[in-house]
Protein backbone atom coordinates (compact mmCIF):
# COMPACT_ATOMS: atom_id res chain seq x y z
CA UNK A 1 0.00 0.00 0.00
CA UNK A 2 1.24 3.40 -0.91
CA UNK A 3 2.51 5.22 2.21
CA UNK A 4 1.12 8.55 0.88
CA UNK A 5 -2.36 7.21 1.21
CA UNK A 6 -1.76 6.51 4.86
CA UNK A 7 -0.98 10.21 5.53
CA UNK A 8 -4.01 11.58 3.69
CA UNK A 9 -6.91 12.82 5.84
CA UNK A 10 -9.97 10.73 6.21
CA UNK A 11 -12.18 13.65 5.01
CA UNK A 12 -12.02 15.27 1.61
CA UNK A 13 -10.28 18.61 1.23
CA UNK A 14 -13.21 20.15 -0.62
CA UNK A 15 -15.13 22.63 1.50
CA UNK A 16 -18.83 22.84 0.91
CA UNK A 17 -20.52 26.22 1.27
CA UNK A 18 -23.90 24.67 1.84
CA UNK A 19 -23.17 24.07 5.48
CA UNK A 20 -21.83 26.61 7.94
CA UNK A 21 -18.52 25.69 9.46
CA UNK A 22 -18.53 24.83 13.13
CA UNK A 23 -15.86 26.89 14.83
CA UNK A 24 -15.26 26.61 18.50
CA UNK A 25 -13.62 29.55 20.28
CA UNK A 26 -12.16 28.67 23.58
CA UNK A 27 -11.52 31.48 26.03
CA UNK A 28 -7.92 32.15 26.87
CA UNK A 29 -8.72 32.08 30.55
CA UNK A 30 -11.27 29.88 32.25
CA UNK A 31 -14.61 31.33 33.28
CA UNK A 32 -13.93 30.88 36.94
CA UNK A 33 -10.78 32.98 36.63
CA UNK A 34 -12.66 35.94 35.04
CA UNK A 35 -15.46 35.77 37.61
CA UNK A 36 -13.04 35.73 40.48
CA UNK A 37 -11.04 38.62 38.97
CA UNK A 38 -14.17 40.77 38.66
CA UNK A 39 -14.77 40.60 42.42
CA UNK A 40 -11.20 40.40 43.64
CA UNK A 41 -9.63 43.01 45.89
CA UNK A 42 -7.01 43.80 43.29
CA UNK A 43 -9.41 44.58 40.46
CA UNK A 44 -12.12 46.07 42.66
CA UNK A 45 -15.85 45.61 42.57
CA UNK A 46 -16.46 48.74 40.43
CA UNK A 47 -14.76 47.28 37.36
CA UNK A 48 -16.55 48.20 34.15
CA UNK A 49 -17.50 44.63 33.32
CA UNK A 50 -21.23 44.55 32.74
CA UNK A 51 -21.85 40.86 32.80
CA UNK A 52 -19.22 38.21 32.36
CA UNK A 53 -17.71 39.36 29.06
CA UNK A 54 -19.58 42.52 27.95
CA UNK A 55 -18.10 46.04 28.24
CA UNK A 56 -20.08 49.29 28.48
CA UNK A 57 -19.26 52.10 26.07
CA UNK A 58 -18.97 55.59 27.62
CA UNK A 59 -21.86 57.97 26.87
CA UNK A 60 -21.27 60.63 24.19
CA UNK A 61 -19.96 63.96 25.38
CA UNK A 62 -22.38 66.86 25.43
CA UNK A 63 -21.25 70.21 24.11
CA UNK A 64 -21.68 73.01 26.63
CA UNK A 65 -23.57 76.01 25.32
CA UNK A 66 -23.68 79.47 26.89
CA UNK A 67 -26.63 80.15 29.13
CA UNK A 68 -29.06 82.57 27.57
CA UNK A 69 -31.31 84.06 30.18
CA UNK A 70 -33.11 87.38 30.18
CA UNK A 71 -32.76 89.25 33.47
CA UNK A 72 -35.59 91.59 34.28
CA UNK A 73 -34.31 94.77 35.90
CA UNK A 74 -36.51 96.42 38.41
CA UNK A 75 -36.50 100.18 38.48
CA UNK A 76 -36.21 102.04 41.75
CA UNK A 77 -38.24 105.20 41.23
CA UNK A 78 -36.78 107.17 44.18
CA UNK A 79 -33.23 106.42 43.07
CA UNK A 80 -34.02 107.19 39.42
CA UNK A 81 -35.51 110.53 40.43
CA UNK A 82 -32.34 111.45 42.31
CA UNK A 83 -30.19 110.54 39.30
CA UNK A 84 -32.34 112.59 36.94
CA UNK A 85 -32.25 115.64 39.22
CA UNK A 86 -28.48 115.33 39.52
CA UNK A 87 -28.17 115.29 35.71
CA UNK A 88 -30.31 118.41 35.39
CA UNK A 89 -28.30 120.19 38.08
CA UNK A 90 -25.00 119.39 36.36
CA UNK A 91 -26.39 120.62 33.04
CA UNK A 92 -27.51 123.93 34.57
CA UNK A 93 -24.16 124.43 36.31
CA UNK A 94 -22.25 123.72 33.09
CA UNK A 95 -24.35 126.24 31.15
CA UNK A 96 -23.84 128.78 33.93
CA UNK A 97 -20.09 128.16 33.83
CA UNK A 98 -20.06 128.89 30.09
CA UNK A 99 -22.23 131.95 30.58
CA UNK A 100 -20.13 133.59 33.30
CA UNK A 101 -17.00 133.15 31.16
CA UNK A 102 -18.41 135.67 28.66
CA UNK A 103 -17.41 139.35 29.01
CA UNK A 104 -20.85 140.67 29.96
CA UNK A 105 -22.28 137.33 31.19
CA UNK A 106 -24.65 137.22 28.23
CA UNK A 107 -24.55 134.89 25.27
CA UNK A 108 -26.45 134.21 22.08
CA UNK A 109 -28.23 130.93 21.54
CA UNK A 110 -26.21 130.38 18.38
CA UNK A 111 -22.99 130.78 20.33
CA UNK A 112 -24.19 128.25 22.89
CA UNK A 113 -24.61 125.73 20.08
CA UNK A 114 -20.82 125.45 19.83
CA UNK A 115 -20.78 123.79 23.26
CA UNK A 116 -23.44 121.23 22.42
CA UNK A 117 -20.97 118.34 22.50
CA UNK A 118 -19.40 119.49 25.77
CA UNK A 119 -22.84 119.66 27.35
CA UNK A 120 -23.74 116.19 26.09
CA UNK A 121 -26.84 117.35 24.21
CA UNK A 122 -28.32 115.88 21.07
CA UNK A 123 -28.40 117.81 17.83
CA UNK A 124 -32.17 117.90 17.59
CA UNK A 125 -32.69 119.43 21.01
CA UNK A 126 -33.39 123.16 20.89
CA UNK A 127 -31.67 125.42 23.38
CA UNK A 128 -34.60 127.80 23.67
CA UNK A 129 -36.84 124.97 24.91
CA UNK A 130 -34.12 123.84 27.31
CA UNK A 131 -33.55 127.28 28.84
CA UNK A 132 -37.26 127.89 29.28
CA UNK A 133 -37.42 124.88 31.58
CA UNK A 134 -35.40 126.86 34.14
CA UNK A 135 -37.02 130.32 34.28
CA UNK A 136 -35.60 130.94 37.73
CA UNK A 137 -32.02 130.60 36.46
CA UNK A 138 -31.93 131.86 32.85
CA UNK A 139 -33.65 134.76 31.16
CA UNK A 140 -34.06 134.97 27.37
CA UNK A 141 -33.69 138.41 25.82
CA UNK A 142 -34.77 139.15 22.26
CA UNK A 143 -32.49 141.46 20.29
CA UNK A 144 -33.79 142.07 16.82
CA UNK A 145 -36.00 139.81 14.76
CA UNK A 146 -33.80 136.70 14.67
CA UNK A 147 -31.33 137.34 17.50
CA UNK A 148 -31.95 135.74 20.88
CA UNK A 149 -29.61 136.05 23.83
CA UNK A 150 -29.82 134.74 27.35
CA UNK A 151 -28.41 135.65 30.73
CA UNK A 152 -28.89 134.80 34.37
CA UNK A 153 -31.82 136.17 36.29
CA UNK A 154 -31.05 138.74 39.03
CA UNK A 155 -31.76 136.17 41.76
CA UNK A 156 -29.53 133.54 40.13
CA UNK A 157 -26.75 136.10 39.70
CA UNK A 158 -27.01 137.11 43.36
CA UNK A 159 -26.76 133.50 44.49
CA UNK A 160 -23.78 132.97 42.20
CA UNK A 161 -21.88 135.93 43.67
CA UNK A 162 -22.66 134.75 47.19
CA UNK A 163 -21.44 131.27 46.31
CA UNK A 164 -18.18 132.67 44.92
CA UNK A 165 -17.65 134.69 48.10
CA UNK A 166 -18.05 131.64 50.32
CA UNK A 167 -15.76 129.57 48.11
CA UNK A 168 -13.04 132.22 48.24
CA UNK A 169 -13.24 132.31 52.03
CA UNK A 170 -12.95 128.53 52.27
CA UNK A 171 -10.38 128.11 49.53
CA UNK A 172 -7.42 128.30 51.92
CA UNK A 173 -8.87 125.43 53.95
CA UNK A 174 -9.50 123.40 50.80
CA UNK A 175 -5.93 123.92 49.61
CA UNK A 176 -4.58 122.61 52.93
CA UNK A 177 -6.81 119.53 52.69
CA UNK A 178 -5.67 118.90 49.14
CA UNK A 179 -2.01 119.28 50.08
CA UNK A 180 -2.38 116.80 52.94
CA UNK A 181 -4.10 114.34 50.65
CA UNK A 182 -1.29 114.45 48.08
CA UNK A 183 1.35 114.18 50.82
CA UNK A 184 -0.22 110.92 51.97
CA UNK A 185 0.33 109.28 48.56
CA UNK A 186 3.37 107.09 47.87
CA UNK A 187 4.68 108.96 44.83
CA UNK A 188 3.40 112.38 46.02
CA UNK A 189 1.05 112.23 43.07
CA UNK A 190 -2.68 111.43 42.73
CA UNK A 191 -4.80 111.15 39.61
CA UNK A 192 -7.32 113.93 39.17
CA UNK A 193 -9.95 111.30 38.47
CA UNK A 194 -9.41 109.84 41.95
CA UNK A 195 -9.61 113.27 43.55
CA UNK A 196 -12.89 113.96 41.78
CA UNK A 197 -14.37 110.90 43.53
CA UNK A 198 -13.59 112.59 46.88
CA UNK A 199 -14.66 116.04 45.72
CA UNK A 200 -17.83 116.11 47.82
CA UNK A 201 -16.09 114.78 50.95
CA UNK A 202 -13.31 117.35 50.69
CA UNK A 203 -15.67 120.20 49.81
CA UNK A 204 -13.95 120.93 46.49
CA UNK A 205 -15.85 122.86 43.84
CA UNK A 206 -16.99 121.23 40.63
CA UNK A 207 -14.34 123.07 38.60
CA UNK A 208 -11.44 122.42 41.02
CA UNK A 209 -9.23 121.25 38.12
CA UNK A 210 -9.33 124.68 36.50
CA UNK A 211 -9.33 126.77 39.69
CA UNK A 212 -7.53 125.40 42.75
CA UNK A 213 -5.19 123.08 40.86
CA UNK A 214 -3.99 125.95 38.65
CA UNK A 215 -3.86 128.85 41.13
CA UNK A 216 -1.25 127.43 43.50
CA UNK A 217 1.83 126.31 41.56
CA UNK A 218 3.91 126.77 44.71
CA UNK A 219 2.14 123.77 46.25
CA UNK A 220 1.22 121.41 43.40
CA UNK A 221 1.00 121.12 39.64
CA UNK A 222 -0.87 119.03 37.07
CA UNK A 223 1.35 116.54 35.22
CA UNK A 224 0.48 114.01 32.49
CA UNK A 225 0.77 110.30 33.29
CA UNK A 226 0.03 107.12 31.31
CA UNK A 227 -3.18 106.76 33.33
CA UNK A 228 -4.29 110.37 32.89
CA UNK A 229 -3.53 113.81 34.38
CA UNK A 230 -2.44 113.79 38.00
CA UNK A 231 -1.84 116.34 40.74
CA UNK A 232 1.80 116.32 41.87
CA UNK A 233 3.18 117.90 45.01
CA UNK A 234 5.86 120.57 44.48
CA UNK A 235 6.52 121.59 48.10
CA UNK A 236 6.70 119.43 51.20
CA UNK A 237 5.53 121.14 54.36
CA UNK A 238 6.68 119.29 57.53
CA UNK A 239 4.05 121.11 59.61
CA UNK A 240 1.29 119.46 57.59
CA UNK A 241 2.83 115.99 57.86
CA UNK A 242 0.90 115.05 60.99
CA UNK A 243 -1.71 112.39 61.68
CA UNK A 244 -4.47 114.79 62.67
CA UNK A 245 -6.32 116.74 60.04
Amino acid sequence: MDPKLLLSPHKPLLVSFNERPHLSIKPRFPTSTIQSAATSQFMGEALILGNKYTFRTPPPRRTLEPVRAAVKRRKELPFDNVVQRDKKLKLVLNIRKILVSQPDSTMSLRGLGKYRRDLGLKKRRRFIALLRKYPGVFEIVEEGAYSLRFKMTPEAERLYLEEMKIKNELEDVLVIKLRKLVMMSVDKRILLEKISHLRTDLGLPLEFRDTICQRYPQYFRVVPTPRGPALELTHWDPELAVEKW
